[in-house]
């Protein structure tokens, strides 16, 4: 690792040559899996103005949690303006130990309402994983950049999952004990190697227009009490 050259060092050095403190950094390499140093994935390059250091080098990230092929991970972006320390003070080993927001790049919520409520993770796309806290409103969102939707709301009791255009959607009422699975179009149901079950206290089947049952093989229709047909006309053959 070679000595980074920086303009203003001098004036922020201890009397032991040391740079303890933070200092404010802009990500400027965030592409350490592929660099020719091959320092490894996970590792980031910055600048920091205020020592006149135009290339860091490569700074390690402190993260929420760290092991062995798990963690959070979450890689800064290019541009982005970032909080660095360095180890016992040897400005030739930055790390990462937060990111922050500045008057360009602001938030993903402004607790506009004062009351703390939500947290949000929202990514460069839009995805987006928010946490309400409200009382009496809790739930979880998760929303694609697309407007996808899977929802768990320990408010109203239900789970949904809903597509961007709103008209298909499946939603467990825990309340009500009610399961609804709703499309604009068309539903199918395929199990082409198995069986499809259904078994309840009453099933009813209605359409608007035709209904056609069909087997490839045999069929048997059994009733333990009446069994009623009706029609305008009834062809059996």
């Amino acid at each position: 690792m070679s000595d980074i050259g920086v303009s203003n060092f001098t004036n922020y050095i201890n009397e032991n040559g040391r740079l303890f403190g933070v200092m404010v950094g802009i990500v400027i390499n965030n592409d350490s899996a592929n660099d020719s140093e091959k320092p490894g994935p996970g590792l980031v390059k910055v600048k920091i103005p205020l020592l006149g250091m135009k290339e860091s080098n490569w700074a390690r990230i402190a993260s929420l949690m760290a092991g062995k092929e798990r963690g959070a991970f979450f890689l800064p972006e290019k541009d982005d303006e970032v909080l660095v320390a360095f180890e016992n003070g040897d400005v030739n080993k930055p790390y990462i130990i937060g990111a922050l927001w500045n008057g360009k790049d602001t938030p993903p919520d402004t607790n506009s309402d004062g009351e703390n409520n939500t947290r949000i993770i929202k990514s460069r796309s839009g995805h987006i994983i928010q946490l309400f806290d409200k009382s009496g409103e809790e739930k979880i969102l998760i929303k694609s950049s697309k407007g996808h939707i899977v929802e768990m709301n320990d408010g109203e009791e239900t789970l949904s999952v809903i597509d961007k255009s709103g008209k298909n959607s499946i939603v467990i009422n825990t309340k009500d004990n009610k399961v609804t699975i709703s499309s604009g179009k068309d539903i199918e149901l395929n199990a082409p190697n198995g069986k499809i079950a259904m078994s309840a206290k009453n099933i009813e089947t209605k359409s608007s227009a035709d209904t056609k049952i069909e087997s490839s093989a045999g069929m048997d229709i059994k009733a333990s009490a009446n069994m009623t047909i009706k029609g305008a006309t009834v062809a059996i053959n």
